[in-house]
This record gives structure tokens, C-alpha cells and sequence, in this order.
């Protein structure tokens, strides 16, 4: 082919396609990832320590510490000793010790002392129980000596109704009215620091609840041989013999009260009275 007959060159041939950087070797990265690692491991020890810095700052203006004081300036708390720290323990034990038998003996004494105050009180009690037992046994000492004179009073003036004289009808009365007052009188006795003392005076309550029943029945014979002017009317009348019958139940009454009045009398010198005395 002729020279002018070639084709004009194009003006493209020229042009090369933009070739993209070559990446390094994987042996040259290695020390790239780890500096940029400690990199940022620099930059957060550093702002930790910062932070760190500005809040204890923070803290120590807080708490009413002088401005602009440096913490490191700050003297360390020097730590006083007491003498609990410094004592010697074999000594703290002795001591303890010592303490805790002087509380061992103080708490003995205390119980000591408590167990004297009941022994005294006791006695003391013992003492009025006593002096209480003695003025209550006077008591029915008086109640039984009354009560004898109205038996030997009733005798007499059973025999004065019989002959018709007006004065055994009147004693008659008379006795009957002071029997009820003494049992009145007996049931209200108080006999708590006796001993037995409900028992007794049970006992004696029945025996003059007894007699008072007897004179009772009595003295309406008495009044029945008055009014009718003793015409023959004796000691067969049912009224008399009733009076009887409870003249009976009163002696055995009697006899029960005495079996228990008697330890009481001799341990307070009393009167140790016989059934048929009261």
C-alpha cells in the first residue's frame, strides 16, 4: 500500500484507560490497623484521665475544700490511734473479765437481795396473819359466851312457864330475840385467817339456826299455856316436844362445832367450850 493510501491514524489511539492505584500488600497494612488502633486507644486514655481530673476537682470544691487546691497537694488523713488500737489484748481480755465477774457479782447481790425481800414479806405477813387469826377468834369467843347464857336462861324459864308464871313467857321471848342476833351475828362473821375458819363457822351456824328453832317452838308453847290459862296444857303439847327435836339437831350441831373450835381455842388460849355449854 502506498504511503498516502494509509489510513490517517485516529486520534484514539492515544487514549489509555485511567488505571486505578495498585492496593499495597497485605503485609503493609497490618502495621497501618495497628497504629490506628492505638491511636484511638491514646485518645480515650486521655479523655478518661481528663473527665477523671475535672470531677474530682468538682468534688473537692464541693465539699467546701479552698479553690484552686491541688489534689495531690493535699496532705494524706493521718489516723489517730485510740487506746482500744493500741492496748495491749491479753489486757482488754483481763479487763473484760474483770468487768464481767463485777456485773457476775452485782447481778448475785441483786438476787440475794430479792430473795431476802420475799422472806421478809412472808413473815411479815405471817406475822398480821396471826394477830388477824387471834382478834377473829376473839370474835366468836364473845359470840359463844352469849350464846351460853341463853341456854342456862332458857331452863329456868321453861320451868317458870310450866307452873303458869308470867316471867318464863317473857324470858322465853327474850331469849329467842337474842339467838337471832347471835345468828345474824355468826353469819357474818369473818374467819379467812383461821384455820378452817369457813368450816367452823358452818358448823356454828347450823348449831344457833338450830336453837333458834327450838326457842322458837318454845315460846309458842309458852304463849299457848298462857292464854289459856294452863288448863292442863304440860310438856306433852306438840309445840314443846318440836322444840325438843331441835334441841336435839342443835346439841349434835354443837358437838361438830366444838371438834373444830377446840385446836383454835388452845393455840389462843381461849375458852374450849362443851356441846352443851353453848
Amino acid at each position: 500500500m502506498a504511503p498516502d493510501d494509509r489510513p490517517a491514524p485516529s486520534p484514539y489511539l492515544d487514549w489509555e484507560p485511567e488505571r486505578l492505584p495498585a492496593e499495597p500488600p497485605a503485609w503493609r497494612r497490618a502495621p497501618v490497623l495497628v497504629g490506628a488502633v492505638a491511636a484511638l486507644l491514646v485518645l480515650a486514655l486521655t479523655g478518661w484521665l481528663v473527665v477523671g481530673r475535672t470531677d474530682t476537682g468538682g468534688a473537692a470544691a464541693g465539699s467546701g475544700g479552698p479553690a484552686g487546691t491541688n489534689q495531690a497537694d493535699v496532705p494524706p488523713p493521718v489516723w489517730e490511734s485510740t487506746p482500744a488500737d493500741d492496748a495491749d489484748p491479753a489486757l482488754a481480755t483481763g479487763d473484760a473479765a474483770a468487768d464481767a465477774g463485777a456485773q457476775t457479782d452485782d447481778e448475785t447481790d441483786e438476787t440475794d437481795e430479792q430473795a431476802e425481800e420475799p422472806v421478809e414479806e412472808q413473815a411479815e405477813e405471817q406475822a398480821g396473819s396471826g394477830k388477824e387469826a387471834g382478834r377473829q377468834a376473839q370474835e366468836l369467843e364473845k359470840l359463844l359466851s352469849s350464846s351460853n347464857s341463853s341456854r342456862s336462861d332458857l331452863t329456868e324459864a321453861i320451868d317458870e312457864a310450866v307452873l303458869c308464871e308470867r316471867a318464863g313467857l317473857d324470858t322465853i321471848k327474850d331469849i329467842t330475840n337474842a339467838r337471832r342476833r347471835q345468828l345474824t351475828a355468826a353469819r357474818r362473821l369473818t374467819v379467812s385467817a383461821l384455820p378452817d375458819g369457813a368450816q367452823l363457822r358452818d358448823a356454828l351456824v347450823t348449831a344457833l339456826d338450830a336453837s333458834y328453832q327450838a326457842d322458837l317452838a318454845f315460846l309458842r308453847w309458852a304463849r299457848k299455856l298462857a292464854a289459856d290459862g294452863c288448863p292442863g296444857v304440860g310438856r306433852d303439847h306438840p309445840d314443846y316436844r318440836r322444840g325438843l327435836d331441835w334441841s336435839k339437831a342443835a346439841h349434835e350441831a354443837k358437838t361438830r362445832f366444838v371438834r373444830t373450835w377446840r385446836p383454835v381455842a388452845e393455840k389462843y388460849g381461849l375458852t374450849v367450850w362443851k356441846a352443851r355449854q353453848i
